[in-house]
């Protein structure tokens, strides 16, 4: 794990990888015990979320990426995404 945000009440949005694998963004629910894998933009650096927001990375080439409708699109120049709270 490299970094998390609460995504929700019972939920995380994690960054890391499993085994030695490729670093992406896991949604974690912690009620239900299980992952889902989203991938990420290439060289992922931090992860963002909070409920009912979309989820963003920041990578290394200096932007900030959404996560909308299954994709990861550009969002805004930056290095470190985060929600208020």
């Amino acid at each position: 794990m490299i970094d998390a945000a609460w995504s929700g009440a019972d939920s995380l949005s994690v960054l890391g990888s499993e085994s030695a694998g490729t670093v992406q963004v896991f949604d974690v629910s912690i009620a239900r015990g299980s992952s889902t894998s989203r991938g990420t933009p290439e060289a992922p650096v931090t992860v963002a979320a909070a409920p009912g927001l979309p989820t963003l990375v920041g990578a290394a080439d200096g932007l900030v990426y959404e996560f909308t409708a299954g994709t990861w699109v550009e969002r805004v120049r930056g290095s470190s995404p985060a929600y208020p709270g």
